[in-house]
């Protein structure tokens, strides 16, 4: 029941040859699937940084490893720029790289796909409007609404249901890749 789906295996595979394989193996067994699903493909920099000859080899191998009707389906490609984010205070990091946004934009054009940058959170608005009068199709913002989301549903809790979300969260450990390895949950 999902219209798109991130192919996301960079974290577990850095060398880019097996990460082009397991992204074809990915995209060819969820399209047998659900031939009307679409995806997304490639990771943000804190993952895996791509070159933007990275990128265009990328693209061509899975345009070469996939029917013509399966390449079709990537409707968005993760470009970088150079920044990260920083959750536990609410900012990004790194150094915005413009001259890599507009080379990735144009690989990402060249194939007819669309470009997607993750690490929007927190940005100010001439940020935002650098990247999209550059060609930016799209901007992911998921942490930072997910912070202002938990906010709002922690605000209409009493302490007793605080303290259980805090321990269901606490236990997921799905925290952990947000913070760093000294982060005190406790704080």
């Amino acid at each position: 029941y999902l219209d798109i789906v991130h192919v996301d295996p960079w974290k577990k595979y850095q060398d880019i040859e097996l990460g082009i394989k397991e992204t074809i193996q990915n995209i060819k067994f969820l399209h047998k699937l659900n031939p009307k699903i679409t995806f997304e493909i490639g990771t943000e920099e804190a993952i895996r940084k791509f070159t933007e000859e990275e990128l265009n080899f990328l693209l061509n191998e899975l345009q070469i490893g996939l029917t013509d009707r399966e390449f079709e389906k990537i409707e968005y490609v993760c470009i970088q720029s150079g920044v990260g984010l920083d959750v536990t205070n609410r900012k990004n990091v790194g150094k915005f790289n413009q001259g890599s946004l507009e080379s990735m934009i144009r690989i990402c054009k060249s194939y007819a796909k669309k470009s997607k940058e993750h690490n929007g959170d927190y940005l100010d608005w001439p940020g935002i409007i650098t990247r999209f009068k550059n060609g930016l199709n799209s901007l992911n913002i998921g942490p930072e609404i997910a912070q202002i989301e938990t906010e709002t549903i922690i605000d209409f809790m009493n302490d007793d249901q605080i303290n259980l979300f805090y321990k269901a969260c606490y236990d997921s450990k799905k925290w952990e890749k947000w913070v760093n390895s000294d982060f005190d949950f406790f704080k």
